[in-house]
C-alpha cells in the first residue's frame, strides 16, 4: 500500500488529494493493480476497478521505454476479459485524479492509442486561488444582498435543500442534491459546513464549504446550488464569494475546486479563482472479435 501511495504522491505531486482519501482508494480489494518494477523497486502502475483506470503513471526516468505502453495493454486486456466495452481513465466509483492530468506529453501518448475526451466541447479542471489575494465583497455570513440572506443551514432544511438543488440541476446529467443529505453537514464543528441563500423565506440557493478536508490549510466551496428561476440574481456568485471569505476568516491559506468543467470557471473566477490543471476525461470502446484484440498497440 505503502508503495502505491507514494508513487502516485511522486507522479502527481500539484494534484490536491487528501492522503487519507487516497489510501482509502487505493486499498479498496476490488482493485486490480498491474506493477512493473526494477530490482524491485515500483516504478510503474495501473490500478483498476471495473472498467476504469484509477491511476495509470511511470516514474520519470523509466518513460519512454515502453513501460506505459504496456501497463495500458495489459489493463485494456483485463478490462475486456471482466466484460466491459469501454474503459475510462481517472473517475469511477471514485477517483484519484478526474481524468488524465493534460500537458504535451500525456496527449501525445493517449492519442496515439485512440483515447478520447468523453466530455465533447465541455472542459474540466481544477481552480486554485492563495486566499491572501481574496479582497471582494464585504459582506459575510448572516447579511442580506438585494433582499437575499446568506447563512448558515439547519439539519431541519435537507428535504428543501435537496429539493433546490434537484430544481438548480433539471436540465443537467448530473446531481448534486446527494452531496446535501448528510446530516453532519449541518452541525458545528463538522468539517464541511452547507450555506444557504434565503429569498422570501424560501431556499433559492446553496453551497457545501469544505475546511482542511483536502489537506492542511486548504479549503473549499463547490456544488454550488441555485434555484433555475433565480439564476440571474447572482445568487451562486454571492455564494462562493461569502463562503470564500470565510475560509480566509478562519485562516485557511488556499482555496481549491477540484473536478470543476466547463460554465462555472466565471462564476468561481469573478472571486479569483484560476484555472490550474486541466484532465483530458479519457475514454476508448474495447474491441475483441474472436482472438483477436484490436486495440493490442504492439500487436498491429
Amino acid at each position: 500500500m505503502n508503495e502505491l501511495v507514494e508513487i502516485y504522491y511522486r507522479n502527481f505531486p500539484n494534484i490536491v488529494r487528501e492522503e487519507n482519501t487516497v489510501k482509502k482508494i487505493l486499498s479498496n480489494p476490488d482493485n486490480y493493480v498491474i506493477e512493473k518494477r526494477d530490482k524491485g523497486k515500483l516504478i510503474g502502475v495501473s490500478v483498476i476497478n471495473k472498467n476504469t483506470i484509477l491511476l495509470i503513471c511511470v516514474d520519470k526516468e523509466y518513460r519512454k521505454k515502453g513501460i506505459g505502453t504496456q501497463l495500458l495493454n495489459e489493463s485494456e486486456k483485463y478490462i475486456l476479459s471482466h466484460g466491459f466495452d469501454k474503459l475510462n481513465i481517472g473517475a469511477g466509483y471514485d477517483y484519484l485524479t478526474p481524468g488524465v492530468p493534460i500537458n504535451e506529453e500525456t496527449m501525445s501518448f493517449f492519442d496515439r492509442r485512440y483515447y478520447s475526451h468523453s466530455w465533447g466541447q465541455d472542459e474540466c479542471f481544477d481552480m486554485d486561488m492563495e486566499l491572501k489575494d481574496f479582497n471582494h465583497m464585504e459582506y459575510r455570513l448572516g447579511d442580506t444582498i438585494n433582499g437575499i440572506t446568506y447563512r448558515w443551514a439547519n439539519v431541519d432544511e435537507i428535504s428543501e435543500i435537496v429539493e433546490c438543488a434537484d430544481d438548480a440541476c433539471k436540465y443537467q446529467e448530473e446531481k448534486f442534491s446527494r452531496y446535501y443529505i448528510n446530516e453532519n453537514l449541518y452541525k458545528d464543528g463538522n468539517d464541511q459546513r452547507v450555506i444557504v441563500a434565503i429569498k422570501n423565506n424560501k431556499i433559492v440557493g446553496c453551497i457545501i464549504a469544505s475546511f482542511e478536508t483536502e489537506g492542511k490549510d486548504i479549503g473549499s466551496v463547490g456544488c454550488t446550488c441555485v434555484r433555475f428561476d433565480e439564476i440571474h440574481q447572482r445568487i451562486g456568485t454571492n455564494l462562493v464569494m461569502i463562503g470564500t471569505r470565510y475560509l480566509k476568516e478562519i485562516g485557511l491559506e488556499y482555496g481549491h475546486l477540484g473536478y470543476t468543467y466547463t460554465g462555472l470557471d466565471k462564476m468561481y473566477g469573478y472571486s479569483g479563482y484560476k484555472i490550474t490543471t486541466k484532465y483530458l476525461m479519457a475514454e476508448k470502446t474495447l474491441v475483441k472479435i474472436k482472438d483477436f484484440d484490436f486495440n493490442d498497440i504492439d500487436g498491429l
